[in-house]
């Protein structure tokens, strides 16, 4: 006698088996977290790529680049409002990512990362946007979703990529870090932390005003 497999409720199973998986994992459609340490992102529960971190970026042959300049642990500085173009590239393909911006003295930076913008439109973007609305696991099909001062921007799928390109635009001056994960595969995956200085614009230079020259009334002489 054949077995008879109700599509619909094997659908429902996977579907709720998603929603009610243990922990904060990363999905082929989006990171499962927004929440980051010094250790990486907070993978928790039965998450696969739990302790699977391999180092910093420059290990796993990877780096973050800001206008074209590499930036290092040391950190860079930024002006507020300014739009930059970042780049996340490397010597080997990799299929997710994750980039959460957030201060150091809870300053509120949502709406600091753009999958592009009029100024720095982006060919074939690879990155979607994560809500600001309250950190909240993601699931398949949906990221995670970043603490109110929080931004966050990671992959729509796990497609081999050889760069993630999006667009920075802190608005809020102070001490910031961009904290960045390449995910390669299930068990391999490398994690930086980069402090930025946000820096007011410089003020504009004062214009001087022309000074008038007195004009001379001419003297009359007698005749």
């Amino acid at each position: 006698m054949g077995v008879s497999i109700d599509v619909f409720t094997v659908a429902v199973a996977i579907t709720v088996a998603a929603v009610l998986a243990p922990g904060a994992t990363a999905w082929s459609t989006g990171a499962g977290t927004c929440v980051t340490t010094e250790e990486g992102p907070l993978f928790t529960g039965t998450a696969p790529h739990l302790n699977q971190g391999k180092g910093a970026l420059d290990d796993g042959g990877f780096e973050l680049t800001i206008e074209g300049a590499g930036v290092t642990t040391d950190g860079t500085t930024l002006t507020s409002g300014e739009e930059v173009f970042a780049t996340i590239s490397g010597s080997k393909a990799f299929k997710g990512f994750l980039v959460v911006v957030s201060g150091e003295n809870d300053q509120n930076l949502s709406g600091s990362l753009f999958t592009e913008t009029q100024a720095n439109p982006i060919e074939s973007p690879v990155a979607q946007l994560m809500e600001s609305t309250g950190a909240e696991n993601g699931q398949f099909g949906f990221p995670a979703k970043c603490a109110e001062d929080v931004s966050g921007i990671t992959h729509q799928d796990n497609k081999e990529k050889e760069k993630a390109e999006f667009v920075v635009s802190v608005k809020v001056g102070g001490e910031a870090k961009i904290d960045v994960t390449v995910m390669v595969s299930v068990n391999e995956w490398y994690f930086s932390r980069y402090p930025l200085e946000i820096v007011a614009p410089p003020s504009p230079s004062p214009t001087s005003a022309p000074t008038a020259n007195p004009t001379e009334v001419p003297t009359i002489t007698p005749t």
